[in-house]
């Protein structure tokens, strides 16, 4: 397997710990690691592990994944590439989806295009982005997004999906519930004054640093917000805000954050998942639905 993986990319790793490869530091090894850096080298590594019948987990930077203390068996692609070329057509921009998501919106800011900025500061890429519908400050990736070029992984083809086929709401798109790999995103964006737009950005940082000042290795937000509630205030009115399993703790900071003190296992973190989903049920009936993208064996997501 090394050999067929090593003749589509030198970038290949093998029992490569992920996690060096989420943000919260988490997750056993992976078999084979391997970081795509265009649509082409996806395609091949995709139709690979489809024709060697090996298990495939697709992954960005890793932003918003747990990954189980037992690592990935089969193949992990690393959809990563910052240095992408954008291309232009008017106010449409398209783009590989590998690239990091706030790359492109300083891109676009000293370009002068508008609409993306407001979205600085969310660590994911591009692909992942608008696989969740990330969202910041009253904006949605998704309100840009004009289509996809996308791969089946069950058939290996190949195609576009318009706007009005990827269903958007709040963190959803129909690209969760689909075998499908984004490999381009194309955006319809304003065009403004890019001293405006970087003093939109420096507003929109600062108030991210107030929020959201969290100091450890973190997944971002744990839960997506219930209709008219936040789920930080949620855990914190059950009073979790704080609560330790282990080095994974609820943060101190914001009650939607789980962070890694050091050497927190998987195992702790949906711990407190499940206690956190428990507790908020018990004392307001409410069902907090994960944000967090959990895989890999060994952690169970409890019925409350």
């Amino acid at each position: 397997m090394l050999e067929e993986l090593l003749k589509i990319t030198e970038n290949v790793k093998i029992a490569e710990p992920l996690s060096k490869h989420t943000t919260i530091k988490i997750g056993g090894n992976g078999d084979f690691l391997v970081i795509a850096q265009n649509s082409q080298e996806i395609v091949k590594l995709v139709t690979l592990a489809k024709e060697r019948n090996q298990p495939l987990l697709i992954i960005g930077n890793g932003s918003n994944l747990l990954v189980s203390d037992e690592g990935i068996r089969g193949i992990v692609i690393k959809i990563l590439n910052n240095k992408s070329t954008v291309s232009v057509d008017n106010q449409s921009i398209t783009v590989f989806s590998g690239i990091m998501l706030s790359k492109l919106i300083l891109w676009a800011v000293r370009n002068g295009y508008s609409g993306i900025e407001k979205l600085i500061g969310i660590p994911g890429t591009l692909g992942g982005a608008v696989v969740m519908n990330a969202g910041a400050m009253g904006r949605e990736i998704g309100e840009l997004v004009q289509w996809v070029e996308v791969l089946d992984m069950d058939n290996l083809q190949i195609y576009k999906l318009n706007k009005d086929e990827l269903s958007f709401s709040y963190r959803k798109s129909s690209l969760q519930r689909k075998n499908l790999v984004v490999l381009e995103v194309n955006l319809l964006l304003g065009q403004e004054n890019p001293e405006l737009l970087q003093q939109r950005v420096k507003e929109t940082l600062k108030i991210r640093k107030v929020n959201q000042r969290i100091n450890y290795p973190n997944a971002g937000s744990i839960f997506k917000n219930p209709p008219n509630f936040s789920a930080g205030k949620l855990i914190e009115q059950v009073g979790l805000k704080g609560y330790r399993i282990g080095d994974a703790q609820i943060s101190t900071k914001h009650g939607n954050f789980i962070v890694n003190l050091g050497k927190a296992k998987a195992v702790e973190v949906m711990e407190l998942i499940n206690l956190g989903r428990k507790e908020v049920f018990t004392n307001f009936g409410i069902k907090l639905e994960p944000e967090v993208k959990i895989v890999g064996g060994g952690l169970n997501l409890e019925e409350v």
